[in-house]
Parts: structure tokens; C-alpha cells; sequence
């Protein structure tokens, strides 16, 4: 049993394992007291854990206001049931159904905070000024630059004066 345990095996997808001793003896057990039938995993669980009136109140509440998180149907439930589910179960339910996503009545996306039909619509313009090194103003020797830039991406302007 233990060069069994020791030696690397190939699984069903062609990967080399190992299985533990335990894992053996626990086989072994399974299919004396058994037979093969004993060896085959149990199913899944199919049924619903959460009670079913609870899921048809968090999709009223989802359906009532399509803006409101899981987190805020989360809460809601626990204060009007005392308990609720896990935001990531009504997460997954709402995505069954459907209720994920933006709310059918709302406009049109935006992609971003400024855009530009055409070149040269919007413009953006910075000061700045660099200093030459001398120690005061009174010289008059620092140069305030004009940097602007077109945002639709066609052009950028570079203005010195002296």
C-alpha cells in the first residue's frame, strides 16, 4: 500500500498525482462495505437552501428599483425578516433571472467625461511657470509657458515668451 501511495499516477486529464495513503485506505473501506456503487460520488444538492418567499421579496425589491445594490436588498431584508442571504446569492439570483445590468429606461451611456464630435471642439490650456535660476523676481528672467492641448488628439500648442 505504500508503493502505491508513493508513486506519481497519471489522472483521467493526463496529470501526473499523487494519492495519500489515507486517501487509499479510505477507498479500500468504501468499497468492502459497498462495493463500486460506494466509490461514486454522491450528487450535488439541486434544491434551493433560501426559502423561496425570501428570493420573490428581494426580486420585488430589485424589480421595484432596478438602481438598488444586493447590498442594499441585503439590508432591507435583514431589517424587515431579521436575517437575509449572502449578497453574492442574490447576486446570483438576479443574474438568473435577468435583473443585472443597466435599468431599461435609463439614457444613453457615457463614456467619458469630456468628448469631442470633431477636431478642435474642446481645448484644455495650462500656465506654467519655470524659473530660471536666478533668486528673485525682480530680474525678469522667468518664462511662463502656455501649453494647450486639443482633446480630440489632433493638435498640441507649445507657446515661450521671454
Amino acid at each position: 500500500m505504500r508503493a502505491i501511495a508513493a508513486a506519481e499516477h497519471t489522472d483521467p486529464f493526463g496529470r501526473k498525482t499523487r494519492v495519500s495513503r489515507q486517501t487509499l485506505d479510505r477507498w479500500i473501506r468504501d468499497w468492502r462495505a459497498g462495493g463500486f456503487d460506494a466509490l461514486v460520488p454522491s450528487p450535488r444538492q439541486t434544491h434551493q437552501r433560501t426559502p423561496v418567499e425570501v428570493m420573490e421579496l428581494a426580486v420585488a425589491l430589485r424589480r421595484e428599483n432596478p438602481e438598488r445594490t444586493a447590498a442594499g436588498i441585503r439590508r432591507i431584508l435583514r431589517a424587515q425578516l431579521g436575517w437575509s442571504p449572502d449578497e453574492r446569492t442574490l447576486q446570483r439570483h438576479f443574474t438568473r433571472l435577468g435583473l443585472t445590468g443597466p435599468a431599461a429606461d435609463a439614457g444613453p451611456s457615457v463614456f467619458g467625461r469630456f468628448e469631442a464630435a470633431r477636431p478642435n471642439e474642446l481645448w484644455t490650456g495650462d500656465d506654467l511657470c519655470r524659473y530660471r535660476h536666478k533668486s528673485s523676481y525682480a530680474d525678469g528672467l522667468f518664462m511662463p509657458i502656455l501649453v494647450a492641448l486639443c482633446l480630440f488628439g489632433s493638435a498640441a500648442i507649445r507657446v515661450r515668451s521671454a
